[in-house]
Formats: C-alpha cells, sequence, structure tokens
C-alpha cells in the first residue's frame, strides 16, 4: 500500500478522490476540483462533490476487523439515479475507491499511480430518492467484504467422495468410508509434528482420517489418507481394535485426474491382529468392530502433509503459509507482500489438522481455526486482506517505534483517557489445551501461563502476569484448540494471550496536523507528554480519522511497567 512520508505530508493539503464504477461509467468525486496528472502526462479531472464525508480506519490490534474501515457519504451524481434503477442499474455492489493525493502551491503534487488508496470496496445500502433532494443525491456507505467471493470460498473439493466413481481403481471400499470426503491434510514434518507429552515425552498422537477404498483381497487393503499428494513416506494407522500398523505412503491419480494418497494396511494372516482389516476372514474372537475408525498419526520422519504453494515442496504447516493457502483456495483477494513481509513471524506458530468438511469455506475455517492463535490483526486493504502485526505482543524484545512524538500545538489532546476494558475482562493465567487425538477423542497436553507458579515442562511464569495479579488478583481462563499439536507453539499461544489480556487499554484521542498522515493504523509510536506525565511511551495508532484540517487518532496505552517506566522526566 501506498503511503506519504512525513516530509512528503510537509506543507501540503491532502485532496481526497473518489471513483465508482456505475452503470457502465466511472463517476468521480473529489474534495474540490482538480486535474490530477498521470505518469504519461494525461490528466485524470475529478469535478468536486466530495464536500462531507466521514472515513473511519480502527483497530482491536488482534483479531478479525475486516469492516472497521469505511466511508458513509452523501453524494450528488451528474445524472437522474431513480431512472437508471428503473432501468436495471443497481448501485449496491459497485465498486469503489477512495484514494488522496497532495495539493501544494497551488496544483496537485502527487501523479495519479501514485495516489495513496485509503479504501477499496464496494458500495452498500444506498439511499435515493429522496423528493426534497436533487434526483442525482445518494446517500451510501463503501466498505469491503472479501469473503464475499463468486464461487462461494470453498475451501476443499466437495465432489471428491467415496465411490465407484471417484476411485474406480479402488471401488471396493467398506460400507462406512463410501460417501466421506478424504481429508485435507494438514501436518508438518520433524519437530513440527511431534507431539510432546506433560512429561516431556514423544508419544504419537492420532490426528486425521483414513477411509477404507478397497477392503481386504489377497495381498491388499487400501486407506485413503488425503485427497491430494503428500510429502509423507510412512505414517502409522490405528484401527478400531487400537492396534497400529507403520504403513507406506502412495501418491495416486484417480480416473478423473484427481491426486491422492493411500496406504496399503495389509499384513500376513499369521499377524491379521496387527490392524483390523475391512473384508478380513476373522473369528468370532475378533469379530467386525462396532464402529470402523482408522486414524493416522504423522510423527515419522519426513511424514508430512499437503506442500506448501508457498515453498513449493515442503509440507504446510506454518501459520502465515496456512493463511495464504487458505485465502487463495477460497478465492479471496489478499495483499500478497504484507503476508509475506510477516511469514519469518507468524511460520514460527504451526498448526496440524485436517478438513473434510465440503460445506466449509475458506473465510469460515481460516478464521476461526488459525487466525485466533496468530498475534495479528486482520483487515481490508487495498490490494485485498492483509494481517497488521501486533508488534507491542508479539515482538516485545525489539519493539520499533515508527516515531518519537512530543505532544504540542501540531499534535493535542481533545479527549479525557478512556478505559475499554471491564475487569472481568483482564486474564493474567492461561491455560490451553492442545494435542487433540481424535482416536481417544481427548487432549494430550496442556500449557499454562501464570504468576507465583511451581515451574516446570507445562508451567511458565509471566511478568505480565505478577503485575497483572498484584493489581486485579488471578483471572484465569482455559482456552482449546484441535489445531495445534506442537508444543513450542502451544507455549507461544499461551504467553501471548496472556500478554494481550493481562491489562486494561486505555484509549486518548488527539488532534495531529496533516504531516501526521504518515501514521497509520497499527504503528507504534514512543509517545512523550507533560500534562499526562508520559515519557517516552510506547503506545499503538489504533483509529485514524479525517476531520477536515488534519487527523483524530485514537491512541492506546497500557499500563504495563515492562516496556516503558511510570516516571515522566
Amino acid at each position: 500500500m501506498r503511503v506519504f512520508s512525513k516530509d512528503e505530508l510537509t506543507s501540503t493539503q491532502p485532496v481526497f478522490l473518489l471513483s465508482i464504477k456505475y452503470a457502465g461509467q466511472e463517476f468521480r468525486f473529489s474534495s474540490f476540483p482538480v486535474d490530477v496528472f498521470k505518469v504519461d502526462t494525461s490528466t485524470v479531472f475529478y469535478p468536486g462533490g466530495l464536500d462531507d464525508f466521514q472515513f473511519v480506519e480502527s483497530s482491536n490490534i488482534v483479531g478479525i476487523d475486516l469492516e472497521a474501515n469505511s466511508i458513509s457519504l452523501q453524494l450528488v451524481f451528474p445524472i437522474n439515479i431513480m431512472e437508471f434503477w428503473r432501468r436495471g442499474h443497481v448501485l449496491e455492489g459497485c465498486e469503489a475507491e477512495l484514494s488522496f493525493v497532495l495539493y501544494k502551491d497551488g496544483a496537485v503534487s502527487t501523479d495519479y499511480e501514485n495516489r495513496m488508496i485509503m479504501l477499496n470496496g464496494i458500495v452498500q445500502q444506498p439511499v435515493f430518492g429522496d423528493p426534497l433532494e436533487p434526483v442525482g443525491a445518494v446517500a451510501v456507505s463503501i466498505e469491503r467484504k472479501p469473503y464475499d467471493t463468486t464461487d462461494g470460498g470453498l475451501l476443499i473439493d466437495p465432489t471428491f467422495v467415496i465411490d465407484p466413481d471417484s476411485i474406480t481403481q479402488h471401488a471396493t471400499a467398506d460400507d462406512s468410508a463410501i460417501g466421506k470426503n478424504p481429508p485435507v491434510v494438514i501436518v508438518g514434518d520433524g519437530i513440527n509434528s511431534q507431539f510432546i507429552s506433560n512429561t516431556s515425552a514423544q508419544r504419537d498422537i492420532f490426528i486425521t482420517p483414513a477411509y477404507c477404498i478397497k477392503k481386504r483381497t489377497g495381498s491388499d487393503c487400501f486407506l485413503i489418507i488425503a485427497q491430494h499428494w503428500v510429502t509423507a513416506a510412512n505414517v502409522k494407522v490405528k484401527g478400531p481394535w487400537g492396534n497400529t500398523i507403520t504403513a507406506a505412503v502412495i501418491n495416486a491419480v484417480d480416473s478423473a485426474g484427481r491426486e491422492y494418497a493411500y496406504v496399503n494396511i495389509y499384513t500376513n494372516p499369521a499377524h491379521s491382529t496387527d490392524i483390523y482389516q475391512p473384508g478380513a476372514p476373522y473369528g468370532p474372537s475378533l469379530s467386525k468392530p462396532s464402529t470402523v475408525e482408522f486414524w493416522v498419526a504423522w510423527n515419522q520422519n519426513n511424514s508430512g502433509g499437503i506442500k506448501s504453494i508457498v515453498t513449493g515442496d515442503k509440507p504446510l504447516t506454518g501459520g502465515g503459509e496456512i493463511c495464504i493457502w487458505a485465502l487463495t483456495q477460497g478465492s479471496i483477494p489478499i495483499d500478497l507482500g504484507s503476508w509475506s513481509a510477516l511469514l519469518p513471524v507468524l511460520d514460527a506458530y504451526n498448526f496440524a489438522g485436517y478438513i473434510n468438511d465440503p460445506a466449509v469455506t475458506a473465510w469460515d475455517w481460516v478464521s476461526k481455526s488459525i487466525i485466533p492463535y496468530l498475534p495479528i490483526e486482520i483487515k481490508s486493504g487495498d490490494q485485498g486482506i492483509r494481517p497488521v502485526l501486533a508488534q507491542i505482543w508479539a515482538l516485545p524484545s525489539s519493539v520499533k517505534p515508527v516515531s518519537s512524538i512530543t505532544t504540542g500545538a501540531n499534535f493535542y489532546q481533545i479527549g479525557p483517557i478512556t478505559t475499554e476494558t471491564d475487569t472481568d475482562q483482564i486474564e493474567n493465567d492461561v491455560i490451553l489445551e492442545f494435542g487433540y487425538d481424535a482416536f481417544v477423542k481427548e487432549y494430550r497436553g496442556i500449557t499454562r501461563y501464570g504468576a507465583n507458579l511451581i515451574q516446570r515442562d507445562i508451567v511458565h511464569n509471566s511478568a505480565d502476569a505478577v503485575i497483572s495479579q498484584q493489581r486485579y488478583n488471578r483471572q484465569s481462563a482455559v482456552y482449546e484448540t484441535k489445531w495445534i499439536i506442537n508444543r513450542y507453539t502451544a507455549n507461544r499461544v499461551a504467553a501471548d494471550l496472556l500478554r494481550s489480556k493481562a491489562y486494561p487499554k486505555r484509549t486518548i484521542q488527539f488532534m495531529a496536523d496533516v504531516h501526521f498522515g504518515y501514521l497509520q493504523v497499527g504503528d507504534l509510536i514512543s509517545l512523550t507528554s507533560s500534562t499526562l506525565f508520559l515519557s517516552n511511551t510506547i503506545s499503538i495508532i489504533t483509529g485514524k480519522t479525517w476531520a477536515q484540517a488534519g487527523w483524530q487518532l485514537t491512541i492506546l496505552i497500557e499500563d504495563s511497567t515492562i516496556l516503558t517506566d511510570r516516571y515522566y522526566v
């Protein structure tokens, strides 16, 4: 996203530009009539008409806030909107872009190609046809909803089911497998796929399903383990009796050209109790189980699932790569540059599990299963949705403010200090259950972050918890996730959750001159104010609104003495 620098903004005035594509035309509006030059010296004329509008950009620091960036405004189109509506031209859903260029010394000083795009979205809820207003008058809001995709945004192929038409070469499936969707498997290799127990021992954990696509005939009994090729060479399978077997993985292609992976669990008849095999002739003492389920553990060396679309050869497991994969699968526009820049941080969080719900959308899955456990906020951008890193929580040892600001005539307080957190929302003792074993349907792992605890592998003391509990007493919270099996990731997530919830959030409104427009929501600043008794206090920009003559900024301050002390110097 194009962002003007502090030097570029000095001694300038922003000219806001709005374009709406409607009825095969592009309608333009602006703060006042201007010609904006293109690089090729041609001009784009904006006739004015954008006199009063409200643009608000805000942040919750972590989570999902796609609709926080929006604009509400009243416009007068140079056409009769009622007439166009009756011809079948509707405004809702039309593409719209809000941007601004810089005006200096009586002329626009920014090329059209270098305008700063503030919002790229669609028109919502138009209000028109008021008999007391001009025939072109419309009140609209503009926002982006990137999860509204033309193809529905499904994450997996819903037509890939186990039946004679999909896997014809193995069309003797067990009855319990027919109609099932083979899973999409996300799991890393090596340490990223290992489950470390509460006693620091490596344990098998069975996390993905397998389905019988060929009953035992002769020396074959096949189980499909993924609806794609996997990087694994071997996996361990547990059958309905609880017996296990390590089997070699075979990547194959069905009659429709779709890739999948399977294993052969046939064992020597003399050792047929190694694992239950559908179709095998078992006697009364080993009759068919009442529930036929097979589950797979990926703890073997070089035992990964689907390949990453980022690396191309390694298994998909890092949080950033998973988000890119899922959003791309769902045809959701993303700001790939922003995601790529954060991969070194986000891919340190590893996830594992499976997806076989044919109705789940990419957005629903990634927003519920992955994003809540990453130190980011998801926002709309001009290139698509983008992550904003919660630096103050994710990188506490290397916090780097973008600017040091001292309050004064060009940056001054205009509102009170507002406490946005109730005391019962404080969490300073966090327990995370992870390592879900689907065979036994239980969580096998737990980690805890708190204060004044006896430290061991699963218990950790936090300096933030100590401070928070001194003020608000111990307030515990228990989380659980089926998408984390790795203890290192579980520890990171539990620590992040505590860090983000240990203190109340306090916000203050400031008015800033035009040249402070380079500050973006999510930026960290070092703030000094004699009236607020702040001295180089690390703060976060959580809101930004254009207020006709400058920027109204919302700044969040934490009551933590770890990053900054409490004394004004």
